[in-house]
């Protein structure tokens, strides 16, 4: 495990400072509800991962002009207002564990 140390410290990028190295990928969860919006599931998974101690969580695509933009009916939709409450949620729930996120899209 000591060869792999440099995984466990702490990296700057930018002006964003993690506390690791570890870093999940954006991987299409279809969590979505059927209006777009985040589910409970999507809080659930997330939040294990920040759980298990990754530095920087970045979120699944998400449709940011629907229908043109829509890759299904599961995809989380960031294009109104209305869907800001639960990112804003997920956000201070993975924040809670000292991990970033970003929303990839």
């Amino acid at each position: 495990m000591n060869q792999y140390k440099k995984l466990f410290e702490p990296i700057t990028i930018r002006n964003m400072t993690l506390d690791n190295r570890l870093v999940m990928t954006p991987m299409e969860t279809n969590f979505g509800e059927q209006n777009g919006e985040m589910s409970f599931l999507h809080m659930n998974y997330y939040e294990r991962r920040a759980k298990g101690g990754y530095g920087l969580l970045i979120v699944e695509n998400a449709c940011v002009k629907y229908p043109e933009g829509s890759n299904g009916t599961t995809q989380l939709r960031i294009d109104a207002d209305n869907y800001i409450p639960h990112l804003y949620k997920l956000c201070e729930t993975i924040h809670q564990y000292d991990t970033k996120i970003e929303l990839f899209n």
